[in-house]
C-alpha cells in the first residue's frame, strides 16, 4: 500500500493530510471518491484533529489524537470529548466500524465526568444531526440525562453559565426546569412517599406501568407497604 499513489485530504480551515489511496480501501464510500487521476479529496466537514485520527486509524486501525504539549488545559476532557463525538459521525459516515467502536470508548471516557450541559455543547458542534438508524448515541445521551437527574444540583449550579446567544440554550433552560420541578416535587414527598420512591427504584418488578397504577392496581401498593414494613425497625 505504501506504493499506492499519495493523496492529499483537504481539511477544515485550508488544513490538509495526506495519506496513501490504498489505505483508504477499508472505506468504500472514501475509496469511492477517488478515481485513477485524483489526487485531492475535499473533507471540508472535517476539523483538522479529527482528521488526524482519522489517518491514524486509517494507518495502524488505532484511535490516536493529537497530544497537547503546552501546560494542563482545564478543557482537556471537553476537548477529548467533541473530538471523539466528531471521529464517531465521522466513523458512521464512511462506514468505518472499527474507528466507530474506538470512538464510543472515547466519548465514554472523556465524558465520564462532563455535565449534561457540556455533552449538549459538543454534540452541538460536533455531531449535530445524528442519524436515524443510530441506536448508541441516543442512548449514551440518556444516560448523561439519568445522570444529572440523579445528581441534579450539580448541573443546576452551572445555570449561570447560559449563553443566552447560544441556539442550544433554549434547550439548557428546559433541562433546568425539568430537574427544577423533579427537586421541588422530592422535596414535597412525604417520608413515607420517600421511602416507597427508594423501593420502587431499587425494587423495579414492583412499579406499575402507568403513573397512575398506585390508584389503580392496588395490589402494588400493598406490595410496596410489606417491603415497607419489612425494612421499618421495630417500634
Amino acid at each position: 500500500p505504501f506504493k499506492s499513489p499519495v493523496i492529499s485530504l483537504q481539511l477544515h480551515g485550508c488544513q490538509c493530510l495526506t495519506i496513501h489511496r490504498d489505505f483508504l480501501l477499508p472505506s468504500a464510500k472514501l475509496s469511492r471518491l477517488c478515481d485513477p487521476a485524483t489526487t485531492s479529496l475535499d473533507l471540508g466537514h472535517i476539523s483538522g484533529r479529527a482528521g488526524h485520527v482519522l489517518v491514524q486509524y486509517l494507518y495502524t486501525n488505532r484511535y490516536k489524537a493529537l497530544g497537547w504539549l503546552g501546560s494542563p488545559r482545564p478543557d482537556a476532557a471537553v476537548v477529548d470529548f467533541k473530538i471523539a463525538v466528531e471521529v464517531y459521525a465521522i466513523a458512521r459516515q464512511y462506514e468505518l466500524y472499527g474507528l466507530e467502536e474506538l470512538a464510543k470508548e472515547q466519548i465514554q471516557t472523556a465524558g465520564d465526568d462532563l455535565h449534561a450541559f457540556a455533552v449538549i455543547d459538543a454534540v452541538r458542534v460536533a455531531y449535530p444531526c445524528p442519524t436515524p438508524d443510530d441506536v448508541w448515541f441516543p442512548e449514551y445521551i440518556k444516560s448523561k440525562i439519568k445522570a444529572a437527574f440523579e445528581q441534579p444540583a450539580a448541573l443546576l449550579s452551572t445555570t449561570a453559565k447560559i449563553d443566552f446567544a447560544d441556539p442550544m440554550s433554549i434547550a439548557k433552560m428546559v433541562l433546568c426546569g425539568m430537574l427544577e420541578v423533579y427537586c421541588e416535587m422530592v422535596q414535597r414527598l412525604t417520608p413515607r412517599q420517600a421511602d416507597q420512591a427508594s423501593i420502587m427504584k431499587a425494587h423495579p418488578e414492583l412499579t406499575p406501568d402507568c403513573k397512575t397504577a398506585l390508584q389503580s392496581r392496588p395490589e402494588s401498593t400493598d406490595r410496596v407497604t410489606q417491603v415497607l414494613d419489612k425494612s421499618s425497625p421495630p417500634a
